[in-house]
C-alpha cells in the first residue's frame, strides 16, 4: 500500500505530495540541501517555508481497486452510511486491519485497548480492531482473518 506524503509548512497548511519516488527523492534531498524553490500543481514552496516532509497514513486510492465486498447488504450499508442491525439489536461489525505508521501507533493508536498491533515494520505497523461494516472504507481497511482475529481476543 502506498500513502501521501505531505509538505507541511511554518503557517501550518499542508500540501500534499503523490507518492512518487522520483518526486519524494528530489523533495528530501531539496529539504536536505536547505534551499531552492519546490514547484508542485498548485503552488511555488520555498524550502525555508517548509517545516516537516512526512509520509501520512492516508492511502492512495487506487481508481481500479475492487469497490466492493461481495456482500450485497453491506454494500448497501456502505454506500448510504446506514448500520446493519443484527437479531440481538446490536450494530454488526467486523475485525479489520490498516498499515499505519510507527509514530502514529506510538502516540495514538497505542493507547486505546480497542486497537491491537498485528504486525511490525521498520516503519509501518498493521493494526487490528473491530468496526461497524457501514463505516468500513474498503480502499483503507481489509477484513482480518481468523488467526489475526484470534490474535485480537488475547
Amino acid at each position: 500500500m502506498e500513502h501521501y506524503w505531505y509538505i507541511k509548512k511554518w503557517d501550518g497548511t499542508e500540501v500534499r505530495v503523490n507518492p512518487k519516488p522520483e518526486t519524494i527523492d528530489y523533495i528530501k534531498k531539496r529539504v536536505q540541501d536547505g534551499g531552492g524553490h519546490i514547484i508542485t500543481k498548485t503552488a511555488t514552496i520555498a524550502v525555508s517555508d517548509i517545516k516537516e516532509f512526512y509520509e501520512s497514513d492516508e492511502v492512495v486510492v487506487q481508481t481500479e481497486k475492487l469497490l466492493a465486498s461481495g456482500d450485497v447488504e453491506e454494500d448497501a450499508a456502505r454506500a448510504f452510511k446506514e448500520p446493519l442491525i443484527t437479531s440481538e439489536d446490536e450494530v454488526k461489525a467486523k475485525a479489520v486491519k490498516k498499515k499505519v505508521p510507527r509514530r502514529k501507533w506510538d502516540s495514538y493508536y497505542s493507547k486505546s485497548p480497542g486497537y491491537h498491533l498485528l504486525d511490525e515494520g521498520d516503519n509501518y505497523v498493521t493494526v487490528g480492531f473491530r468496526l461497524p461494516v457501514h463505516l468500513i472504507d474498503l480502499h483503507i481497511h481489509q477484513e482480518c482473518s481468523q488467526d489475526e482475529v484470534a490474535r485480537m481476543k488475547r
